[in-house]
């Protein structure tokens, strides 16, 4: 008996944090107090509807790994219209989930003379991971250089629908911000 009454207690307690719904509030007119119902207030009285989803919290949408590997290794693509070496360059950093800033040499002269600086060469697609350059596009060393890096194997699904491409802005040309 007592088993069945610590389970149905433990369900209980499962589905309250599962419960989402709205709540009204109102002044009681007879009273002048604060009313919160699940109920709407009567017609003749104005009340404000609040809905609330969940009893979850809310938390950065990117897990600790990924944060800390951002922050340590940040991602820069350099990349072009080069076709589908370019276009899966792009894609293998999308399924995986990682933020990157993408540069195109091919439209500014400051991302070409990086380009060249750290890779040594003008070909493009070049991942940068930190401070690491991996010429070419490979799969398997572009994921051994995040890997390496700290970066989840596999796409959060929390990321799943949020953007994470950055489009590099070019440098400016007086280093005070004006072009």
């Amino acid at each position: 008996m007592f088993r069945h009454s610590l389970i149905a207690l433990m369900l209980l307690s499962l589905a309250g944090g599962v419960v989402a719904g709205q709540v009204y509030t109102w002044t009681d007119p007879a009273t002048g107090k604060t009313v919160f119902s699940d109920q709407p207030p009567p017609p003749h009285i104005k009340g404000q509807q609040k809905d609330f989803k969940g009893s979850t919290i809310q938390t950065s949408v990117q897990g600790y790994a990924m944060q800390e590997a951002i922050r340590k290794n940040p991602v820069t693509l350099f990349s072009s219209d080069c076709g589908d070496v370019c276009t899966n360059a792009r894609q293998l950093l999308i399924k995986r989930g990682i933020p990157y800033t993408l540069k195109n040499p091919g439209t500014q002269q400051a991302y070409m003379d990086e380009l060249k600086k750290l890779s040594g060469s003008d070909q493009v697609p070049v991942l940068i991971v930190g401070s690491k350059a991996t010429n070419g596009f490979e799969a398997s060393s572009w994921h051994s250089a995040l890997d390496a890096a700290g970066y989840p194997k596999a796409e959060s699904p929390a990321m799943a629908n949020k953007p994470k491409e950055t489009v590099a802005t070019p440098p400016s040309k007086t280093g005070d911000g004006n072009p």
